[in-house]
């Protein structure tokens, strides 16, 4: 991809599909391009909001590993080695969760924690690392796997399905009895595209779906649960 508009850093993370080949080979390939950065099956990064002191934190992580999908995995490795990566990623997550001094704190990988898609919510990540989330303050998760786009809210942390980015474009609700009816904001399924998170300060951050055509077709704005769990009353209101 040559566009000038897409000069810029791409942080990547595994998915499925990544894993039905050596995924070593992409973890490497960050050394030899100056846009793909995947350094590790995990890992974080802190960016700075130019001109301000504003912090977001990210954290990727690899949720076959997390959900435990060896039989979709080709690294080679025996199950003793990959139930101790299962372990060594859930306790770093932990770590750099509760060490974290950033404003925000968001968070990434492949499967979903919610969603009414075919694929439908993930069982190991509603229950070890939905709990986290919530605890250290969270304000966005984001995935793929299901290929459209969809916003759910659950307690302090909102849920972003932004699977629409390529191939083909799934409108199937299979799963929706699997999600509680209150948790889905809305969903988007008539074509591909990409979400544009916006921060300007540690108190709201602005996001958007954009389609394939550079049209705004949904957006919502999301308060800092880390600014709610600091203050002594809860989020500053007027």
């Amino acid at each position: 991809y040559v566009g000038a508009s897409l000069d810029i850093p791409f942080y990547a993370i595994a998915g499925n599909h990544d894993h039905l080949g050596d995924i070593t080979g992409q973890v490497a390939y960050t050394a030899l391009s100056e846009r793909w950065i995947y350094p590790k099956l995990w890992y974080t990064y802190t960016y700075t909001v130019p001109g301000q002191v504003t912090t977001v934190q990210f954290l990727l992580i690899d949720t076959m590993i997390w959900a435990e999908d060896w039989h979709k995995m080709t690294l080679g490795q025996s199950p003793r080695s990959w139930t101790w990566l299962v372990h060594a990623q859930k306790m770093w997550v932990t770590n750099v969760l509760k060490s974290s001094t950033a404003d925000w704190v968001i968070m990434g990988g492949h499967y979903p924690v919610w969603s009414v898609g075919s694929h439908g919510p993930t069982k190991e990540l509603l229950d070890d690392l939905k709990p986290v989330l919530e605890r250290y303050g969270v304000a966005l998760w984001m995935n793929g796997h299901d290929h459209n786009f969809q916003h759910h809210k659950d307690s302090t942390v909102d849920y972003v399905v932004i699977g629409s980015g390529g191939h083909w474009i799934d409108n199937r609700t299979s799963n929706s009895y699997q999600v509680p009816e209150e948790n889905l904001q809305f969903m988007y399924t008539e074509s591909g595209g990409f979400l544009s998170v916006e921060v300007n300060d540690p108190v709201t951050l602005q996001a958007r779906m954009i389609n394939e055509a550079g049209e705004e077709v949904y957006r919502f704005t999301k308060e800092n649960p880390r600014r709610c769990n600091r203050a002594p009353h809860g989020c500053d209101r007027p």
